[in-house]
């Protein structure tokens, strides 16, 4: 018999996601994490003697669009989200600024206030960009098939036949294609910031999708967990300890354990073995 029936390495805010459901239907979970914390990007430390600070994500943006907080029901293990309003603001030398607020019209007047072109630009890239960043949403809660992907992405983002010349916006870097979209590099650069946060650098190709997303702020806000974002992993890593799920923090993961061409478990560094039905990998690809 197995120790678990499923075994996580590392115990990012994906890992204990994927580890809370298991856990909530009543399979024996463990999550094994290098790092003295759980949370992986998603942590609060104090590293100044009375401030904590969110050493990653800090902005919670996709989470809303999800059952995840209510599904496992993380308000009750200390979880509170506060809604943000303005969602970002960037000052520039000449002592302008530019706010991006939730409410599509008021920052309309601010950029404006900028560029009246670009305000025209602004309201034109949501409206038109708008069903892609939903249909990226629905994409994001479906099994991931690449017949799925296409439906959505395709089909229901409204990107069909008919606007096939349109998929090369989307091919290409984020950086390009804000310059192409807006005359200023005060809405340029804000715009690309908050693509940045994703990870890839702006000429990266296929990257466009991460400033095409900047429609949903507009829909869902942004919001941060009270306490600091990692509020949000130590709610998930209450509610799996309640469910009977096991966490080893201070223990990396040496290596994957095979039998007969299948994962069985892990071992750490110091020589301990955990065996499970499934092994689940919270690490990054080349990690594992």
């Amino acid at each position: 018999m197995t120790d678990y029936d499923a075994v996580f390495i590392g115990a990012g805010h994906n890992a204990l996601v994927c580890a809370a459901y298991l856990a909530q239907a009543g399979y024996r979970v463990c999550l094994v994490e290098r790092r003295p914390i759980v949370g992986g990007a998603v942590v609060t430390e104090e590293h100044v003697p009375g401030f904590r600070f969110d050493l990653g994500g800090s902005a919670h943006i996709l989470i809303n669009h999800t059952p995840i907080v209510a599904d496992l029901g993380l308000e009750a293990y200390g979880l509170e989200y506060i809604d943000v309003d303005p969602l970002f603001f960037a000052p520039y030398p000449d002592r302008r600024s530019l706010t991006i607020w939730k409410d599509l019209d008021r920052t309309y007047d601010e950029i404006a206030g900028i560029s009246p072109r670009d305000a025209d630009n602004y309201a034109r890239f949501i409206r038109e960009w708008q069903p892609l960043a939903a249909a990226m949403v629905d994409a994001f809660m479906q099994r991931p098939s690449p017949l799925n992907l296409a439906k959505t992405l395709g089909w229901r983002s409204g990107l069909g036949r008919d606007n096939i010349d349109r998929l090369a916006d989307i091919l290409r870097g984020y950086g390009p294609l804000l310059r192409q979209t807006f005359e200023t590099p005060q809405v340029q650069a804000l715009i690309g910031w908050m693509a940045a946060q994703s990870g890839p650098p702006p000429t990266e190709p296929f990257s466009a999708p991460f400033a095409l997303w900047h429609p949903m702020y507009h829909v869902s806000g942004v919001r941060r967990p009270r306490g600091g974002s990692g509020m949000l992993t130590q709610a998930l890593a209450r509610m799996i300890q309640a469910h009977s799920g096991h966490i080893m923090t201070d223990a990396p993961v040496r290596r994957i354990l095979t039998q007969n061409g299948r994962a069985v478990g892990v071992e750490t560094s110091d020589g301990r073995r955990i065996t499970a039905r499934a092994v689940v990998s919270g690490a990054h690809i080349h990690t594992t």
